[in-house]
């Protein structure tokens, strides 16, 4: 006679549930974590880069699968459009991995990797895992989860140069704190990387001030955000500045525009809610400059550190800083080798292809755009699957933040494509997204939003 078993049976009933949670019981909670560890690597991770790697390897990366795995099991993820179109990508990155180099055992040996893997099964899946109301809170709780990280390393950085801190010479010797000769904030990782760890920051600090009402949660979250301000100042990055005001101004115009809800024209408000928002903008732009003047007359003849803070001009803007010169060259390279227009080459050896076409004294390998770099990685057919991805995730972004312009309780999440503006603005002087070697913030909070932006135009 066969005895019963009482063990419990896993079913994908058993897995998902009409409401999400973060209960010690549920799959999204390890997720969250999985998330939050990114953001802590994002942030950190040129202070121990061997720990960082050996984490995002042997831990988040198997998490990320897993996470993959169960919304795919227990949600009707793959349906969707975007996914199939994301999912095409990724097809082709693994073609081209073998069309370049049949040992796939060097992917696996390079970070890029592990990189688009994340990215694309934790941080773009994730927000499908939760119903809508679970989302909102999750993204809280990570927006938090980086508003504390930037704003420990901002206000390192800030105790460093205001308080005429002497590094100790053996650790300058290694790596770069504080005011360097270049007359930028330096905190280890490079101006133009702790700019848009700060920027991201300051963008997000928008979303989590409309999820309370305490007048003193909404103090602290502003003066951290006044923290990261202070310290992106002091990077003189003028692509953080000016990707961080684009994503503000989105902010700004969605904020005003619910504030004169009174005006009964519809042209009237959002013509004075540009108008705000523009303003506020130029304020925001404007104030870098008076947060390093006050480093000049203060700090920076008293410290150890004499050095003064940066003020580029714009004498250089007609060649984005000698970059147009590096994409010309690119340009030149693939005209010579037009194979790559068709079976790409992979970020593993995109750089090295095309270094000797860049201009000399340029930085090694480094494109400075990640849509270039996008180009050379995965070839023509790569970057025609990106562009259908950007074009639905701008449709969706524009019928997420305008279609219901005088709802207040939808403003935070109307906010989030600013989040998506800043990304994409980056990455057009920098190489953030798809091709980068490390784990940032930029290609982190960029997934994460897009897959957000969509979630939430889905039918529970």
């Amino acid at each position: 006679m066969k005895q019963s078993s009482t063990a419990p049976k896993l079913s994908r009933e058993g897995l998902t549930l009409p409401k999400t949670d973060f209960s010690l019981r549920s799959w999204q909670l390890p997720a969250v974590l999985a998330f939050i560890c990114c953001i802590i690597i994002s942030v950190y991770q040129y202070y121990s880069p061997g720990y960082s790697d050996l984490l995002m390897t042997a831990v988040i990366f198997p998490v990320s699968v897993a996470v993959f795995a169960l919304t795919l099991y227990t949600r009707p993820y793959i349906k969707y459009a975007e996914v199939k179109v994301l999912g095409a990508f990724f097809l082709w990155m693994i073609l081209v991995i073998f069309l370049n180099d049949w040992r796939l055992e060097k992917a696996f040996s390079n970070t890029w990797f592990y990189c688009t893997c994340i990215t694309m099964f934790l941080c773009f899946t994730l927000p499908y895992a939760f119903d809508k109301e679970t989302l909102k809170k999750a993204l809280s709780i990570l927006a938090v989860a980086m508003l504390a990280c930037a704003t420990l390393l901002s206000a390192a950085g800030l105790i460093i140069v205001f308080g005429g801190i002497t590094i100790p010479e053996s650790v300058s010797e290694v790596a770069r704190v504080g005011i360097y000769v270049d007359g930028r904030l330096w905190l280890v990782s490079h101006p133009n990387t702790i700019a848009p760890i700060c920027g991201s920051a300051i963008l997000l600090t928008g979303y989590l001030l409309t999820r309370t009402k305490k007048w003193f949660v909404r103090i602290l979250l502003i003066l951290s955000a006044l923290v990261c301000y202070c310290a992106m100042a002091l990077t003189d990055s003028r692509t953080g500045f000016m990707s961080t005001a684009l994503g503000l101004a989105l902010e700004f115009f969605l904020l005003f525009n619910l504030s004169f809800a009174k005006i009964k024209r519809a042209g009237g408000r959002v013509l004075l809610a540009l108008a705000a928002a523009a303003l506020c903008v130029g304020v925001f732009i404007v104030g870098m400059s008076a947060v390093r003047s006050v480093y000049d007359h203060t700090a920076g003849t008293t410290s150890a550190q004499s050095e003064l803070i940066s003020d580029r001009g714009l004498e250089e803007a007609d060649s984005f800083n000698g970059r147009t010169a590096i994409w010309a060259g690119t340009l030149k390279g693939l005209k010579e080798n037009p194979s790559i227009l068709l079976t790409g080459t992979t970020p593993i050896i995109a750089g090295k292809l095309m270094g000797p076409y860049f201009p000399k004294n340029s930085p090694i390998g480094n494109f400075h755009n990640s849509y270039v770099a996008s180009l050379v990685s995965f070839g023509i057919p790569g970057v025609l699957i990106l562009i259908a991805f950007y074009v639905m995730l701008a449709v969706s972004s524009a019928r997420l933040s305008f279609a219901k312009l005088l709802d207040k309780d939808s403003l935070g999440t109307r906010l989030i494509p600013a989040i998506l503006l800043f990304a994409v603005a980056e990455s057009m002087m920098e190489v953030f997204l798809f091709v980068e070697f490390s784990l940032n913030n930029v290609w982190i909070w960029f997934m994460f939003a897009a897959g957000f932006v969509f979630r939430m135009q889905k039918s529970e």
